[in-house]
């Protein structure tokens, strides 16, 4: 018998889009010996990802992204491509689908995954793998992926290929542990596809994969843990207004809260929620729910509530502001990037809370070093160190963490050593201690 790793080595798989969910995971493919191709539209970036170059906060067992897919370019086993044929062009073709359904101006825009199908469909060959593994609406596997795929390779998706669906449940910063470390539901339109996705996806090292009853149950689940993380970030965020406008430290009552062994799974407040995931979670789920004839009260109510987040606590800086005298008074916003610690700023309540400090005529200076704001404007100035943006600065907010922000403890006074007194620090990740800050003569809110 051939070695086990000899084996994987002769296979193929293909991945179609290289963004935070199809990078990691291509690259965890190649790292169980397949070799791999990722087709992605960008021309500009997969050069870049060809040569070693890509803006990712993350690691693999410790090595940074950069240096694996350094590795894995250099191997010969790994191709960042435009070209659908080089991409698509083998036998017995296993494709994994992480092209996404964004939104835009408040509606799903599935141009992107059409592109991406009718590429696909007319390059399919008898005998394929496709599993779809981007948040999809619910139901779109069998409803929109699958005719779509029919019309475009005259193939039928239950008899000549297999089509599965598999949701991601990895969340940035740890993509690699939780792709391989997170229970993977999988279901095909057939038992047959269930068996061959949930094979692949072993293959690739998964460590737990079930296998549900239909692509219609792991769409409404992939769904609903989202929307379950917004509607209790909602309930933190509200719980954080209360405290802030009663003079409460909010750090102080979450933590009484968490002491309550029913109710530790209170989120963190914070100015918003962003990202591509958590944000536009509700919207794959309500044309299915229009369509059954249900509402989404609670749901609806939650995610109007962060999407208000940001303008609450900018109006927080301008009616501290206004009550002291400095209208003209500078703002210092400190971390751009959705959440703590990341390069994404997809969505990031922190530009929005940027845009909304803007929009109330105050003069701000952001700070973050790593967020990748490319393709995002209409931002105020940023400048290249902490230190700079806090100087001067009536109030400071902090919006995300970066270094030299610590994680599991309070940042040291001396990054505020620069701030205007009187002064307010609004701490949006409880980044600070509260009574030493206020012990400098800074006022605090923790939101």
């Amino acid at each position: 018998m051939a070695p086990k790793n000899r084996i994987l080595a002769m296979k193929k798989a293909t991945v179609m889009g290289l963004g935070y969910v199809g990078l990691p995971l291509s690259l965890v493919l190649w790292s169980r010996g397949f070799e791999v191709y990722g087709l992605d539209v960008r021309e500009r970036y997969t050069k870049d990802l060809c040569e070693g170059r890509v803006k990712m906060a993350e690691s693999f067992n410790g090595e940074p992204i950069t240096s694996v897919l350094k590795r894995a370019v250099a191997s010969g086993r790994y191709h960042p491509t435009t070209d659908p044929d080089l991409a698509l062009g083998y036998d017995d073709q296993q494709i994994i689908l992480t092209v996404g359904i964004p939104l835009v101006d408040g509606k799903t825009y599935t141009k992107d995954l059409e592109a991406a199908l009718d590429t696909l469909g007319n390059r399919l060959r008898k005998g394929a793998l496709v599993i779809a593994r981007s948040t999809v609406i619910v139901g779109y596997t069998r409803s929109f992926i699958k005719p779509r795929l029919e019309e475009r390779s005259g193939l039928c998706a239950t008899e000549d290929f297999d089509l599965a669906f598999s949701s991601e449940r990895m969340a940035e910063n740890v993509a690699f542990e939780e792709l391989i470390g997170m229970v993977t539901p999988v279901a095909g339109l057939t038992p047959r596809a269930t068996r061959r996705a949930a094979d692949l996806l072993r293959e690739m090292g998964v460590k737990e994969v079930l296998e549900a009853s239909s692509p219609e149950a792991v769409e409404t689940a992939k769904v609903f843990e989202n929307i379950a993380r917004d509607v209790n970030i909602a309930l933190a965020n509200e719980y954080a207004n209360f405290c802030a406008a009663y003079g409460l430290d909010t750090k102080e009552v979450f933590s009484i809260v968490r002491t309550h062994k029913r109710v530790g799974f209170l989120h963190h407040p914070g100015p918003g929620v962003g990202g591509h995931c958590l944000p536009q979670a509700m919207f794959y789920l309500k044309p299915t729910a229009d369509s059954v004839g249900i509402g989404l009260p609670v749901i609806s109510t939650a995610r109007k509530a962060n999407d208000d987040q940001p303008v609450h606590v900018a109006s927080l800086a301008k009616l501290w502001l206004d009550a002291h005298g400095k209208k003209n008074g500078k703002v210092a916003l400190i971390g751009l990037a959705m959440k703590d610690y990341s390069t994404d700023a997809r969505l990031s309540p922190a530009v929005d809370l940027a845009r909304s400090l803007l929009d109330k005529g105050l003069g701000v200076v952001c700070w973050d070093p790593v967020a990748d704001l490319g393709s995002i404007s209409g931002l105020p100035t940023c400048v290249p160190t902490i230190e700079e943006a806090t100087k001067g600065a009536d109030v400071v907010i902090i919006a995300a963490r970066q270094e030299p922000l610590p994680e599991k403890s309070p940042a040291g006074l001396d990054l505020l050593s620069g701030m205007s007194k009187p002064g307010l620090l609004l701490d949006c990740r409880f980044a600070f201690d509260r009574a030493e800050v206020m012990k400098n003569g800074i006022d605090y809110i923790a939101l």
